[in-house]
């Protein structure tokens, strides 16, 4: 069965966020905090209130290289292109992974 183009850019806008973990939004954000969560979370993503459980931190002014700090526009751009964005594109902070533990 065919499906229609709508149908396949639900689908994948659905799932869009779903691999990634938990998501911290900021509370100071453009769009607003809630719109982000809402627009996040109908596409898939987990959204949690800890900076510290997350990986990936959407937008704020509080520099944290231990998680992946990204602008808003990473969110919107991500769902307008129905395709994650090159997280480097849209980085608010150098990232420096975490060492192994041996």
């Amino acid at each position: 069965i065919l499906k229609t183009k709508g149908e396949t850019r639900k689908r994948v806008a659905s799932s869009l966020f779903a691999k990634l973990g938990l998501i911290f939004v900021d509370k100071e954000t453009s769009p607003p905090q809630a719109d982000l969560i809402d627009l996040i979370t109908l596409c898939g993503g987990k959204v949690t209130k800890s900076r510290t459980r997350s990986r990936y931190c959407i937008g704020g002014a509080a520099q944290d290289k231990t998680h992946i700090s990204l602008s808003e526009q990473w969110v919107l751009d991500s769902i307008t292109h129905l395709k994650l964005q090159d997280t480097n594109k849209f980085l608010l902070f150098p990232y420096r992974s975490p060492s192994p533990e041996f």
